[in-house]
């Protein structure tokens, strides 16, 4: 149970996360919690919080900031979907994050050849 707002990071409050849903969730929030707070898998880890939190109605947390853990614990918690689908909603979330960036990334070269 988390007992005070803290943000999802540092990753003390990701970890907090890893008793919300089963095994397969809670492997994913294991990876998130050793990264860096500028690392792709983080960012889609925050944008698919943020998109269950639209997905779940009403959900009973005592603030509404998904970037904080408790928010972020109980919008898991409520998701009705399987681990697997919330897995999926991770996994789109990561590709557009490593798609835009990638876009950044071709910007900046051509940026740089024309300089």
């Amino acid at each position: 149970m988390i007992d005070r707002k803290e943000a999802l990071h540092p990753s003390s409050g990701v970890a907090r996360l890893s008793n919300s849903r089963g095994l397969p969730f809670q492997e994913l929030v294991w990876r998130v919690a050793s990264c860096s707070a500028l690392d792709p898998v983080v960012m889609a880890f925050t944008l698919m919080i943020k998109r269950v939190n639209h997905l779940v109605s009403g959900a009973d947390s005592h603030c509404d900031d998904p970037s904080c853990a408790l928010c972020a614990a109980a919008i898991v918690a409520q998701y009705p979907g399987s681990d697997d689908s919330l897995l999926e909603i991770y996994h789109q979330a990561y590709s557009e994050i490593e798609l835009c960036l990638g876009a950044l990334q071709q910007k900046k070269r051509e940026k740089a050849a024309v300089a």
